[in-house]
């Protein structure tokens, strides 16, 4: 059996004879234990569940292996609790890494892997250092290059907002024109074609017509690219 699918289906949650290994079947209070950390973040008891969210992550880990559904969801957890206790940072690179595994796991256009990527995004763009900001970019540049999302919104938004905040912590790097700089249009130089002379409409002639010469002030006068 080649072992590439059968890694990819352990990390899918199944074992090797094809059963599922659901969260609960290893760790019967996971969907309880989940719930206790949410209610925890948001009643105020944002260390808590931080605490809880990070021993429930390592233990999923532990029993079914870091790319398993159950483990992404407790790091996905523990990332929102970050992002709510102000750890920006850590819940940026949590939800990268827990895209990034889930790209690997189940695919990067499935919900779950662009649900974390998203909220990647939305993290770093609350960073409001922007040194900070640029230092955490190219991981979540990278993570979005893997996990583009819909349209590739998702890459273009990281790579535009990466690239502004490039430009404030070195404007050298990026100059633009003085305040007041006028910048003069651009002229084309190619020369403007005349005008055809305007007339009438004419009803279609008939063949005949077109094979007869074009009066002309009186006197006829051969057609362009008529035989002589």
């Amino acid at each position: 059996m080649n072992p590439a699918p059968a890694r990819r289906a352990l990390a899918q949650g199944a074992t090797a004879s094809g059963a599922l290994v659901r969260p609960v079947d290893v760790l019967p209070t996971y969907w309880n234990e989940l719930a206790a950390i949410r209610h925890a973040a948001d009643t105020g008891r944002g260390m808590e569940a931080w605490e809880k969210a990070a021993q429930l992550s390592m233990r999923m880990e532990n029993l079914v292996g870091p790319d398993h559904p159950g483990t992404l969801d407790a790091q996905a957890m523990l990332a929102f609790v970050g992002a709510g206790l102000g750890r920006i940072a850590d819940a940026v690179l949590i939800y990268c890494q827990v895209a990034e595994r889930g790209a690997t796991a189940v695919g990067p256009h499935h919900p779950s892997t662009i649900a974390a990527a998203d909220n990647a995004l939305k993290v770093w763009l609350r960073v409001a250092d922007a040194r900070e900001s640029v230092r955490l970019g190219p991981t979540v540049v990278a993570m979005r290059q893997r996990v583009p999302g819909p349209g590739n919104r998702g890459l273009e938004s990281a790579r535009a907002h990466l690239e502004r905040m490039q430009e404030i912590v070195d404007p050298a790097a990026h100059p633009k024109p003085p305040p007041g700089t006028r910048v003069e249009p651009r002229i084309d130089t190619r020369p403007t074609p005349r005008p055809e002379p305007h007339s009438e409409p004419r009803s279609n002639p008939g063949p005949e017509a077109e094979r007869s010469p074009t009066p002309v002030r009186g006197a006829p006068v051969r057609r362009r690219h008529a035989k002589t």
